[in-house]
């Protein structure tokens, strides 16, 4: 594995912590020559925590100290560097009531910060006062464990003497020197992921990495042609839609037709503004890969994660994957989820307890939140009777079994499956011909097939269901969707009919095998707690969310073997592409296999 591209990423996640102070914002200067910092002025505390009130403030507070200054340097009466003073060097501090400071209680925030720019290599016109280096070398051997303040402050004086020379107050005012304190920044966030690429740089290699490698790899991907209308609209590999609302426009539908072409790539990328449709598609990729899985390969469940660098694309997710619960058995529709209490296809993996009342979440790689309280063998019975009563009185069935409802409904995604194909056949012959056999051998299979029946037949089937004339009569009102050719017509027909049908299938499946697991476990024992443990890593800085089950699902290394088919990265703009690294490493550490790249900008 070439380390080349690891060691850069570790080095910019580094440098992305040293940033220097904002030369704007509010901060509190203390002249107090060179002396050590024991306190801040009461007075002084509201300049940077506008509500701290000193009689009813009870919380520590985290602060930065500047203890040095790089000044400007003029010639000539003018300066060829930066007309403010710079802040090289930082102390992070932990600030009690009374204002007095103390040393951080995580050993992570006592190791001091030399700023990246000062440190060389860097730019041309950038002042230097060490080397980058000779600073990780000191940095590495410094002690971390002292706890006492005024000899912490002598320790982080010394560090500084031996990387530049000078002390604190030799890099300062000459007559008065200043101390600048500030409200901490938010640092070390990214110190789990350079522990990960620490860890991957002293591995040797004896530990396959498939994603890593897929991520890391120098050669590029052929980009994949726009296919033709007839590949977009006659996509075979289109199974399952997550919502009866609306069809796929065409963009989402040559996209998805380049995702499950076979020339296909590992890594797929959608690239487009805000509100053009990234997300609906992510939701036909979930429903088709989910369909496709339980056809295919039943028995192994694939997971399905999607993590990004910020909390809010999340979340937006999953208002998407919103489902209806219902208390009546009686008159279940197929879209309510057969399973009590829950409202949701996907599980918000994220630490921020404050919104477990608008999200079910989980907490930890144990399972602690909704997993833990909802995945315990002693409802089993509960979830198993909810369940056959809203599966029977459905499908109008009188089965007592779990079992027998999955072999149902496998039978009937497999007949969805057929009626799939057989209406795009239907429709592409009507539009393009028969298609030319190019060889004998062709010639003579097609001979025993059965004919096709013709698109209006199809059509005439089709209207038999109510639900689905009302749907398509609704659609097409609007002119967009009026006369369209025969194979577009399918399309639409097919997006809020049978491929909708078969998500919706595909979630009962899985609802009934989780049911069928959880009778497996002992009372008393969560499945959750043997599941999660195998996710070394949680990334809850970063929000991640799972669709959910719930966990009929294994989980697997981000670094391990086992790949568990294919999943996307979806971004809003250019700059997203530098984060993508962090997003990646901070997914649930769930292995991924991604696939090429698309635009719907174009």
């Amino acid at each position: 594995m070439d380390q080349t591209l690891l060691k850069y990423w570790k080095a910019c996640l580094q440098d992305a912590e040293r940033k220097a102070i904002a030369p704007k914002g509010a901060r509190i200067t203390l002249n107090i020559g060179d002396k050590i910092l024991k306190f801040v002025p009461l007075k002084s505390i509201p300049v940077i925590f506008p509500d701290w009130k000193a009689e009813d403030s009870n919380e520590k507070q985290k602060v930065m100290i500047a203890p040095c200054i790089l000044l400007p340097e003029f010639e000539n009466g003018w300066t060829s560097q930066s007309e403010r003073p710079e802040y090289p060097f930082l102390i992070t501090a932990t600030m009690l009531p009374d204002g007095k400071l103390t040393v951080c209680e995580n050993e992570s925030d006592r190791i001091p910060i030399f700023i990246r720019k000062f440190l060389e290599p860097n730019a041309a016109n950038d002042r230097t006062i060490a080397s980058l280096s000779k600073v990780d070398q000191l940095l590495s051997n410094f002690n971390t464990e002292e706890t006492k303040w005024e000899a912490y402050w002598q320790a982080c004086e010394q560090l500084f003497k031996k990387a530049t020379g000078k002390t604190f107050s030799t890099m300062n005012y000459y007559d008065n020197p200043e101390i600048i304190i500030i409200k901490a920044s938010e640092r070390n966030m990214a110190q789990p992921i350079i522990t990960l690429y620490d860890k991957l740089l002293k591995d040797d290699n004896t530990t396959p990495h498939p994603l890593l490698n897929l991520l890391i790899q120098t050669k590029s991907a052929n980009a994949l042609p726009i296919p033709t209308n007839r590949k977009v609209y006659c996509n075979q590999e289109h199974w399952a839609q997550m919502s009866s609302d609306f069809p796929l426009s065409i963009s989402q539908r040559e996209t998805l037709a380049m995702y499950t072409t076979p020339e296909c790539a590992d890594i797929f990328v959608v690239n487009g503004p805000p509100g053009t449709g990234k997300t609906t598609f992510l939701q036909t990729v979930i429903a088709n890969r989910l369909a496709h899985n339980i056809l295919n390969n039943p028995e192994e469940p694939e997971i399905i994660v999607a993590s990004s660098a910020n909390n809010q694309a999340i979340t937006n997710i999953l208002k998407d994957f919103k489902a209806e619960t219902t208390n009546d058995t009686t008159h279940p529709r197929l879209s309510n989820r057969w399973l009590p209490e829950l409202d949701t296809l996907g599980l918000y993996l994220s630490g921020k307890k404050e919104l477990q009342q608008q999200y079910k979440m989980m907490f930890n790689p144990k399972g602690d939140g909704f997993p833990a309280a909802y995945d315990t063998p002693e409802r089993q019975e509960e979830y198993k009777q909810f369940y056959l009563q809203c599966f029977n009185n459905f499908f109008k069935k009188n089965y007592q079994d779990e079992t027998k409802c999955r072999q149902f409904l496998r039978k009937e995604m497999q007949a969805l499956q057929k009626k799939i194909i057989l209406c795009i056949q239907a429709a592409e012959t009507t539009e393009y011909g028969n298609r030319k056999e190019n060889n004998i051998l062709q010639k003579f299979i097609r001979k025993f097939h059965k004919p096709l029946p013709s698109y209006d037949k199809v059509i005439e089937q089709w209207t038999l269901t109510e639900e689905f004339k009302e749907r398509y009569e609704k659609i097409s009102s609007n002119p967009e969707y009026g006369n369209l050719p025969y194979t577009e017509d399918m399309a639409v027909r097919l997006d809020i009919s049978y491929r909708y049908q078969m998500f919706w299938y595909a979630i009962h499946y899985r609802e009934a095998e989780f049911i069928h697991r959880l009778s497996k476990c002992d009372e008393g024992k969560q499945r959750t707690r043997s599941l999660y443990p195998k996710i070394k890593t949680f990334g809850l800085r970063n929000a991640c969310f799972h669709l959910y089950f719930p966990f009929s699902t294994q989980v697997y290394d981000l670094c391990g073997e086992r790949k568990m088919g294919c999943s996307l990265i979806q971004w809003n703009r250019p700059a997203d592409c530098r984060r993508i690294r962090t997003s990646f490493t901070r997914t649930c550490r769930s292995l991924l296999q991604f696939g090429q790249a698309s635009d719907f900008s174009r």
